[in-house]
């Protein structure tokens, strides 16, 4: 078993290792495809080219597309290579999980308080 562990840690990055891992897209695509799109897109809309803007669309949906599907298989790849390994959790996985949970908790109440002020401020406003 012993053996088994240190081939799988000693093992040379796979290809998909090597992509980006991020919750955002690879700032590669969006910079050099997607945000010249997004640019004729806009443009498009201005000139109420709705043919054109409607082109321009398919071609962001497909972009997206293929960068959301890259990333949803990578993910699934990584859950079952987790499920597959023999390993036993890490001891401090139960202290991160509950940890990681109340951070992002706290975190997206403090935005959601900070859009509620927000609006308030905003109907305040339109009100007097």
């Amino acid at each position: 078993m012993a053996a088994t562990i240190a081939m799988r840690v000693c093992q040379p990055p796979t290809k998909q290792r090597k992509l980006s891992v991020s919750t955002v897209l690879d700032p590669s695509i969006e910079r050099t495809v997607l945000k010249p799109l997004v640019t004729s897109w806009g443009l498009a809309q201005k000139q109420s080219s709705d043919t054109e803007a409607t082109k321009i669309a398919k071609k962001i949906h497909a972009s997206l597309s293929q960068e959301l599907t890259t990333r949803w298989n990578l993910v699934r790849q990584a859950a079952q290579d987790l499920r597959n390994d023999q390993r036993l959790p890490n001891s401090g996985l139960v202290a991160l999980r509950s940890e990681s949970a109340k951070q992002f908790y706290i975190n997206w109440g403090e935005k959601a308080l900070s859009e509620l002020r927000r609006a308030r401020t905003i109907l305040a406003e339109c009100i007097y």
